[in-house]
């Protein structure tokens, strides 16, 4: 089973989206966070399960989309690295640590 760590920049993410959303529904906020927690999760039995990440073209960055979310992450032998919980809607930022 592969181990997944999240970085402080996906963690701070998460703690944002949930911030964002209680502003209309605490229920709802935590809701989200479950939906993305469950998403990285299976992650643990198919870390390959993403779809490779168009903007880096590299087998070991990858994806998952959770509409309107991109959780982006790292394959590292039996780890994933979670480095970025976005909007879709937003681009990629530069210093993404990859």
């Amino acid at each position: 089973m592969t181990e997944i760590f999240w970085t402080s920049r996906a963690d701070a993410d998460l703690d944002a989206i949930f911030n964002f959303a209680a502003r209309n529904s605490e229920d709802y906020a935590l809701l989200l966070v479950q939906r993305i927690l469950g998403a990285v999760k299976s992650l643990r039995d198919f870390p390959l399960s993403g779809r490779s990440v168009p903007e880096f073209e590299r087998p070991d960055i990858r994806e998952v989309i959770l509409i309107p979310y991109r959780i982006v992450y790292r394959v590292l032998d039996q780890e994933v690295h979670i480095l970025i919980v976005q909007h879709a809607a937003k681009q990629l930022p530069d210093d993404l640590p990859i």
